[in-house]
């Protein structure tokens, strides 16, 4: 079994009214998540976060701790992935 790590960054709001998602397409499905994806080699899991937001957003975060973390274990691909969720506020950059 294969150990995956994913670094996703909860974005709101000023007013915590309205969370920021990203819609992923791909051949299998059209789905809505937090910005996110895979750990790299030599990253950290709040370096991949960062890193995961301003590809999909084009926005420049910084991440102020974990708010969740969640496990899947995904026996036909043999991954054991853990979901690790930052709290993300935006300083800068556009949206995409």
């Amino acid at each position: 079994m294969i150990r995956v790590d994913v670094a996703y960054s909860l974005i709101t709001d000023p007013t915590n009214s309205k969370v920021l998602m990203v819609r992923n397409i791909d051949d299998s499905s059209d789905r809505w998540s937090l910005p996110g994806g895979a750990v790299e080699r030599d990253e950290s899991l709040d370096q991949a976060a960062i890193r995961e937001a301003k590809e999909e957003t084009g926005l420049d975060i910084k991440v102020h701790g974990i708010v969740s973390v969640n496990e899947c274990i995904f026996v036909k691909k043999e991954e054991h992935v853990l979901f690790i969720t930052f709290k993300g506020e935006v300083i800068g950059g556009m949206k995409n």
